[in-house]
């Protein structure tokens, strides 16, 4: 299950976040997102569960948390899905 977290400070990192998920379940992957240009974090990642329980679990537990000082929001990440335009094939 992927889980989108947000509103991270710019110190947060992979590992960070990845131990703020494991007590609710087995981490399959973390990411921070980053600013392509600088490598700054943008303030939002996602973490792959090994399941949907512990997903749910650690969304519950976790949304809305006080991490730094500040409250995150965890939930389900959407699928993300491309433009139509992008989806044209090429002549």
């Amino acid at each position: 299950m992927k889980v989108s977290v947000s509103n991270l400070l710019s110190s947060f990192n992979e590992d960070n976040l990845k131990n703020l998920f494991l007590p609710y379940g087995e981490v399959v992957s973390c990411a921070i997102i980053r600013d392509i240009f600088d490598g700054a974090s943008k303030g939002f990642g996602f973490i792959e569960m090994s399941n949907g329980n512990e997903g749910m679990e650690a969304i519950a537990k976790l949304d809305g948390k006080l991490v730094n000082g500040r409250p995150i929001a965890v939930s389900v990440a959407k699928e993300r899905t491309r433009p139509s335009y992008e989806k044209r094939s090429a002549y």
